[in-house]
């Protein structure tokens, strides 16, 4: 396990946590940075469980929150299982979701 992968994994949880905690007006200010921070953690995360990690908050604050900028759009392209191969990640995935104005 890389150094800080158990805090990034811990943070990942925390915003995925967030999501099902706070009702959307209380998390809008913080919607983009939020989903911005998660997308760089799962498309570049050198572990696969925080790449996942980072997935399921992103696609849990999607569903609940409702305001993640192009949220269903990502979703399709950097799901749980799209981003269980670094490569892929780094690769494919990467450059799709950098597509997004988020």
């Amino acid at each position: 396990c890389s150094v800080g992968a158990h805090v990034r994994d811990a943070a990942c949880y925390v915003a995925w946590a967030f999501a099902r905690a706070y009702e959307p007006g209380v998390m809008q200010t913080h919607v983009h940075d939020l989903a911005r921070g998660l997308l760089v953690l799962a498309c570049t995360d050198r572990e696969v469980n925080c790449r996942r990690a980072a997935s399921a908050a992103f696609q849990e604050n999607v569903g609940r929150q409702g305001t993640f900028p192009h949220g269903i759009d990502i979703l399709t392209v950097a799901d749980f299982f799209a981003l269980g191969q670094r490569a892929h990640a780094y690769l494919e995935v990467t450059p799709c979701v950098a597509k997004f104005n988020t």
